[in-house]
C-alpha cells in the first residue's frame, strides 16, 4: 500500500497526543515522541493483512534521568486501510536503542509470563 505507513504513523501520532500531553503535564519526557518513530522501529511479524509493527519511546524524567520504555504493538493492514486490532502498550525496562532494539526483535508478548529478551522483560 502507497503511503501506508505515513497513514498510520500519523494515526498513531493523533491517536497518542492526549497520553503524550498528560505524560509532559506528569513531569516525564518521552524519547523520541510516543509512541515512537519509523527509524526506531520493528516490523517482522505476521501476513500482510495482519502485520505487526513495534515502536518504541524511552520515558524519562524532567531531569533526564530514564525511567524505561513503553513498547507500542500497531497491527496494521498493508493490503488496505485499517487497523486489524487495536494498539498494545508494554513496558521494557531497558533505555539503551541496541538493547530495546534487540528486547522487541526477540520478545513473544503474547506469553502470559514476562518475557526475558536478553536483559531486559516485556510487561503488560
Amino acid at each position: 500500500m502507497v503511503g501506508g505507513d505515513s497513514a498510520y504513523g500519523f494515526f498513531c501520532l493523533k491517536l497518542f497526543e492526549p497520553l503524550v500531553a498528560e505524560m509532559v503535564r506528569a513531569g516525564f519526557v518521552p524519547r523520541p515522541v510516543f509512541p515512537g518513530t519509523f527509524p526506531q522501529s520493528e516490523e517482522h511479524w505476521g501476513p500482510w493483512e495482519d502485520r505487526e509493527r513495534r515502536f518504541w519511546s524511552v520515558i524519562r524524567q524532567e531531569n533526564g534521568q530514564p525511567l524505561g520504555t513503553l513498547v507500542t504493538r500497531v497491527h496494521h493492514d498493508h493490503t488496505r486501510l485499517r487497523l486489524p486490532r487495536p494498539p498494545q502498550v508494554f513496558v521494557i525496562h531497558e533505555t539503551d536503542p541496541t538493547l530495546i532494539s534487540h528486547v522487541i526483535t526477540h520478545a513473544d508478548p503474547d506469553r502470559e509470563d514476562p518475557i526475558d529478551g536478553g536483559k531486559g522483560s516485556y510487561e503488560r
